[in-house]
């Protein structure tokens, strides 16, 4: 979010006999669970006027921005360590409150690395291409911190 934190929530499920279940196979019943479960997870803190909301091979997550307040109660360290990797990259956006431009886009044109211990064809991890739009708007922002 232009480089100010953000708290994140993430969900992943996993079927009855431990596998994870990839989040595009997701049944609108899991979705559902699994966005009030964030909700629930994110209720107390942030500013709810700035979110995004996106969807990875294996979770469902929303970033939301720190509220002003909760910001300057960070300490100087967090301030002085520079950000040099994420979780990994989405796949889709799923909507954006509050928060615009082409950094919360996902790469235009990822390459798939398989996830280690899993053959399913719909678990991988994208790695950014970037080249794209949302690419070098994502280094641009990371620079710019």
């Amino acid at each position: 979010m232009n480089g100010q934190p953000v708290w994140l929530a993430s969900v992943s499920m996993r079927d009855s006999e431990g596998r994870i279940i990839p989040t595009g196979r997701w049944s609108s019943r899991q979705r559902e669970k699994a966005e009030r479960l964030i909700e629930r997870l994110l209720a107390p803190v942030g500013d709810q006027s700035r979110e995004v909301a996106f969807r990875m091979n294996v979770t469902l997550c929303r970033h939301r921005g720190l509220t002003d307040h909760e910001e300057a109660n960070l300490p100087s360290a967090f301030h002085a360590f520079r950000a040099n990797d994420t979780a990994g990259a989405s796949i889709e956006l799923l909507w954006a409150e509050g928060v615009t431009g082409e950094a919360i886009q996902p790469c235009e044109h990822p390459s798939r690395e398989p996830i280690a211990g899993t053959d399913d064809p719909d678990l991988w991890l994208p790695v950014p291409c970037e080249a794209c739009g949302p690419c070098r708007a994502r280094e641009r922002a990371r620079c710019a911190t």
